[in-house]
């Protein structure tokens, strides 16, 4: 029994960790953010005060992450409150311009005009209530530059933007059931073109991945109807992978209808999750995106000039960058900035 309890108190110990690590995440992910508004205001500012302000706030950021890395998460959380609060004073010090306030309240309703067609459709107490304050600061960020009260305006208009973007987290970690469900029929019809020529080749390597493919996709159904929308999807995108390493191996990757079958396939999951992934900014997933578009494009050349191994590969890079991007959206991750 005795034994019993302690591997309980061990597994929450270990959870509550986990937990602070997340939240610990968050709070250093709001500070790069509020350095990343700030420092441009700060740097043309011309005030040696405030730019010492900012600099010691960066420095404090550097070591807030080297602190989270290390796993020293009280020294991390003190570091990185302590530069979000000289980031923010930095801010206010300088001289504002009524032209730099106006661009910062466009910035802030672009962000919140992108956000309000799809935040009405998510039933989130979170992120209805964030954006609930995030409309009422920038209203108060908009009369107080009618009143000509412009570092009011500002700060009001940069923490409308943050709460703004967080809410905006909340809805990218939303997994739309609609786009989960063509994928999962996507993959349905994927496996089905595979199989034929797999079965045909008589290759038990091949039939194997086949089967697993068969299995794993079943899996994936199986969550979607529990609701386990992000499971589902993460499975779905395996199965994938599965049947595709089988029609490599009974084709070879330089057979140029499985080195276009790869193609299209990646060039559909870009056009169905491309622009969700752009929506969401997480910088992280742009990343790969960015960088999966590159793949694709390099892929297409290569099997434009005949060399349809190349572009086999290629796409296959690109496609699981891609298959990366939207775990990284769905899950809530980030790629935290190091200063």
């Amino acid at each position: 029994m005795k034994k019993f309890i302690s591997l309980a108190l061990l597994v929450l110990a270990a959870l509550a960790v986990g937990q602070t690590r997340d939240e610990l995440l968050t709070e250093l992910t709001k500070t790069d953010r509020v350095l990343e508004r700030v420092g441009p205001l700060v740097e043309r500012s011309g005030n040696a005060e405030a730019k010492n302000l900012l600099a010691e706030a960066r420095r404090l950021q550097a070591e807030a992450w080297n602190a989270y890395h290390a796993r020293m998460p009280r020294i991390a959380h003190a570091r990185t409150m302590r530069a979000r609060k000289l980031a923010v004073d930095a801010g206010v010090m300088v001289d504002v311009s009524p032209e730099q306030v106006r661009e910062e309240l466009h910035r802030t309703a672009d962000l919140m005009d992108r956000v309000r067609p799809h935040v009405t459709r998510v039933e989130d107490a979170r992120a209805a209530e964030l954006w609930n304050m995030a409309q009422s600061e920038q209203a108060t960020a908009r009369q107080s530059y009618e009143a000509r009260d412009f570092r009011r305006a500002l700060k009001f208009t940069f923490t409308a933007r943050e709460h703004a973007r967080l809410v905006m987290d909340i809805l990218g970690r939303q997994v739309n059931p609609d786009r989960v469900e063509a994928a999962l029929r996507k993959t349905d019809n994927l496996i089905e073109r595979v199989a034929g020529p797999v079965r045909e080749a008589g290759n038990p390597r091949a039939d194997e991945l086949l089967q697993k493919a068969v299995e794993v996709q079943a899996q994936a159904w199986s969550r979607f109807r529990s609701r386990q929308l992000r499971e589902a999807v993460k499975l779905t995108m395996s199965a994938r992978d599965l049947a595709f390493r089988a029609l490599e191996l009974v084709l070879g990757p330089a057979n140029p209808a499985a080195a276009e079958q790869a193609l299209n396939e990646t060039e559909e999951l870009l056009r169905d999750w491309a622009q969700a992934i752009a929506e969401t900014e997480n910088a992280g997933a742009g990343s790969l995106l960015e960088q999966a578009r590159t793949l694709q494009q390099s892929a297409r050349e290569q099997f434009t000039a005949g060399q349809h191994r190349a572009a086999f590969g290629s796409t296959t890079r690109a496609r699981r960058l891609l298959q990366r991007a939207i775990d990284l959206v769905q899950s809530g991750e980030t790629a935290p900035a190091q200063q």
